[in-house]
């Protein structure tokens, strides 16, 4: 290896190291040693079911809605092509080489939101994986918090209402959305979500509504999708 990619490589280590303490909350060398033993054992298991585990960096964004009072969650709809593009789901995206999921979701929310991740944003937990239907790759889900979230996507006139701050769809999301709703649209029809959000949103942010067949419900070997 040519000494400056062996040095480069070093830093996005050092980045990754650094992005694990810098997301947790206290105590912060206790909680970085929690994440870590979750992901080894992640990896363990793919190696051993000769799965390639792939990691995701996501961001459950919630606010209390002035008007009604109730809790609202943001939610996306992407990507333009793929079997995707109709599934609703958190902000965030796969870790890059090198990259730690701090640093990825950083990365990510700039690239659909054109926003950037505030300072209150916490470190929720990582989630087991789940297996992409039709394939041997398996999500492994780490999943931040951030409480009152203001992102705003602006009117037809470009504007937002006071004390928001206004984002910019890139050009892999679609749709973006506040609900207090998540499981269905405003018409009563079922939301398409994906396996492990609708999983976050059930058992971890204490949403409730309908199920939808089409919303995959299993993992890997039948186990439901768990943290």
């Amino acid at each position: 290896m040519h000494p400056y990619e062996q040095s480069k490589r070093q830093e996005h280590l050092h980045e990754s190291i650094y992005d694990f303490f810098a997301s947790l909350k206290e105590p912060r060398v206790e909680r970085a040693r929690e994440l870590r033993r979750e992901v080894r054992s992640i990896h363990k298991w793919a190696r051993r079911e000769k799965i390639q585990a792939e990691e995701v960096s996501g961001i459950m964004a919630l606010r209390i809605n002035p008007m009604t009072g109730r809790r609202e969650v943001l939610l996306v709809r992407g990507i333009t092509k793929g079997k995707l593009k109709e599934f609703y789901q958190f902000p965030g995206g796969f870790l890059r080489d090198g990259e730690g999921p701090v640093t990825a979701l950083h990365r990510e929310i700039g690239e659909e939101l054109k926003a950037t991740v505030p300072r209150n944003v916490s470190y929720e937990r990582t989630y087991a994986p789940e297996l992409k239907p039709g394939s041997k790759k398996a999500l492994v889900v780490h999943a931040f918090k951030i409480e009152h979230c203001n992102w705003e996507k602006p009117d037809a006139n470009g504007n937002v209402p006071e004390g928001k701050i206004p984002v910019t769809l890139g050009d892999d999301v679609n749709e973006m959305i506040w609900t207090d709703k998540p499981f269905e649209h405003d018409d009563g029809t079922p939301r398409i979500l994906t396996a492990q959000v609708d999983y976050m949103l059930r058992y971890h942010l204490g949403f409730v509504g309908p199920d939808n067949k089409n919303t995959p419900r299993e993992g890997y070997d039948g186990m439901p999708w768990r943290s």
